[in-house]
């Protein structure tokens, strides 16, 4: 297992350690208050964190055929799944550290923190589970076509905020207000174990497609 998981650190590490240290020094040079664009850019670098280390790593197992060789090998489907799973985890749990970590060293109030906290936390939540789900179709369909679809899904889900946010202009402050309660209200000591609990079960799918496919 920790075979698999060494080959695949050297990116995921030199990644994660330029996002901490670019969240670090805005937040040093800025000084410390409280920033939205970097609370904002705090919730959603998991998802970059995340998707950048799936598409290189994978775009590699696929160019270079490495679950066929991995295959021959005498290796289980959970020694080459689960390493995969748990590096996306440990690091964007590093990464909402480093986040929280910040923000403790700012003068923010704290119903700013308890709001600015649980955005990161649902940006982290959602990437998490979005990377499961990722990796569900790549042992399902393939790197290929799961990238195709993730691109056009994606690509789709965007012009959504947008749609929104042009019919509703009007009532754009009411909006927002009624975003900002919604997460300062959220439980997360309720919602992290159904996100990790979810994101486990997506784990042992991906193994027992990969079972199955393997026979």
């Amino acid at each position: 297992m920790w075979r698999v998981l060494k080959k695949n650190l050297i990116f995921p590490i030199v990644y994660l350690m330029c996002m901490v240290v670019l969240l670090t020094v805005i937040q040093i040079s800025i000084g410390n208050t409280i920033n939205i664009p970097l609370v904002l850019l705090s919730g959603i670098m998991p998802f970059f964190l995340i998707l950048g280390v799936i598409f290189v790593n994978e775009q590699y197992e696929d160019k270079h055929h490495g679950y066929a060789f991995l295959d021959i090998l005498p290796l289980k489907s959970e020694e080459i799944i689960i390493p995969k799973f748990i590096l996306l985890l440990v690091s964007a749990a590093i990464l909402v550290g480093t986040s929280f970590i910040l923000l403790a060293s700012t003068s923010a109030q704290p119903e700013q923190l308890v709001i600015a906290r649980s955005y990161i936390l649902l940006g982290a939540s959602a990437a998490l589970l979005f990377a499961g789900i990722l990796y569900t179709s790549i042992f399902t369909i393939g790197y290929i076509k799961s990238i195709m679809i993730v691109l056009t899904l994606t690509t789709a889900l965007g012009l959504v905020p947008m749609l929104v946010v042009n019919q509703q202009r009007d009532q754009k402050d009411a909006i927002i207000e009624g975003i900002l309660s919604w997460l300062s209200q959220l439980n997360w000591i309720a919602l992290l174990p159904l996100v990790v609990g979810l994101y486990l079960g997506l784990m042992l799918l991906s193994i027992h497609i990969k079972n199955k496919k393997t026979i």
